[in-house]
């Protein structure tokens, strides 16, 4: 987050889907960072056993 702060404070991140099936949890965030080009954004998935 320093970084992200440093090099392009107006970055954002967010969870655009969370889904549970059975014992998991499945979670897809997406980082975007406005740039001079205009805005780029990066999504990742995860997921976690419920306890």
């Amino acid at each position: 987050m320093k970084i992200l702060d440093k090099y392009c404070p107006a970055w954002t991140w967010e969870i655009v889907k969370m889904e549970t099936t059975g014992d998991r949890l499945f979670l897809t965030g997406r980082l975007t960072l406005a740039v001079a080009e205009g805005r780029v954004y990066r999504e990742a998935t995860g997921t976690k056993l419920s306890n």
